[in-house]
């Protein structure tokens, strides 16, 4: 499975222009924060912290076509919002790894 739906990000990209650049490195940059905030969140154990990250990284990955991305943030999200953090760690590295992933995919699809 692709990391991004590429006919989004091509629809993005003829939508937004030049505009589409900024939104690749705000994507990056905040998810990135949100990534980092999702990591003391479980290092401290709050549940509402890696709620709010979590849903706030998978609202802005479905509208880049990020959606594996997405859902393993809506998996952290539930959990949050369960307030049980039981078996988290293995899903956030899997965010680490697919951010990753389609970091690299919208740098490659902006120059492209």
């Amino acid at each position: 499975m692709e990391s991004v739906n590429l006919g989004v990000l091509a629809e993005l990209k003829e939508l937004l222009a030049e505009g589409f650049e900024v939104l690749v490195e705000r994507f990056i940059l905040d998810g990135q924060a949100r990534i980092d905030k999702m990591q003391e969140a479980l290092s401290a154990g709050s549940a509402e912290v890696l709620y709010a990250e979590a849903h706030g990284l998978k609202g802005s990955s479905r509208n880049v076509g990020a959606n594996l991305l997405a859902d393993y943030c809506g998996q952290l999200e539930a959990m949050g919002h369960a307030q049980n953090l039981a078996g988290a760690e293995p899903i956030f590295s899997a965010v680490v790894k697919e951010f990753s992933a389609v970091c690299q995919a919208l740098q490659d699809f902006s120059v492209a």
